[in-house]
């Protein structure tokens, strides 16, 4: 499996930064643009991820692939480093023109580079083999399971590896436990 197939067309990203302070912010992302099997791309306006990578640069990509249920990949990534000009700002601007808008397209102004610090699948309630062909990206899990998606991205990363590698399901809040 390539790195390209990983983020199939109609899927949904979300990208995590932090401050130097720590201030975290999520937003909304489109699909990578692959460099190489270690190494991406996006292009950014002059906004909070922008602004906090420039001050730490580490950050955190979660793709949901377009299919029932819940299934993609979690990302851990650090800033290699920041464009302002060039022919892959130029192709994100135009593709971001086409897809969102022309004033969407002018809003970006730099592209960001991010090494792959840690690639794990995302899966509901099983087991998910290491795919094929990616042994060598560092950080690769051998097997990753959420068992209740929305209070297992919550945790810390340490945190969620524990107690889902011991087959564990974390317990739910209990403001949302099951009347």
């Amino acid at each position: 499996m390539k790195l390209a197939e990983l983020f199939p067309v109609g899927g949904k990203g979300v990208i995590a930064t932090a401050s130097g302070a720590g201030v975290v912010n999520i937003a909304i992302y489109a699909r990578p643009h692959i460099i190489d099997d270690e190494t991406l791309a996006w292009g950014m306006t002059d906004g909070r991820s922008y602004g906090n990578l420039k001050e730490n640069p580490h950050a955190s990509y979660l793709y949901l692939a377009p299919v029932s249920g819940f299934s993609g990949w979690r990302l851990t990534l650090e800033l290699k480093k920041i464009e302002d000009s060039g022919e892959l700002l130029e192709t994100i601007r135009k593709n971001t023109k086409e897809i969102v808008g022309p004033e969407a397209g002018l809003m970006v102004k730099h592209f960001i580079i991010l090494n792959i610090r840690n690639l794990s699948k995302l899966a509901i309630h099983g087991l998910i083999p290491r795919p094929a062909g990616l042994s060598h990206v560092p950080g690769l899990q051998p097997c990753d399971t959420i068992c209740w998606l929305p209070f297992c991205l919550s945790l810390p990363p340490p945190l969620l590896r524990t107690r889902h590698r011991d087959g564990i399901a974390p317990p739910r809040p209990p403001d949302l436990q099951p009347s």
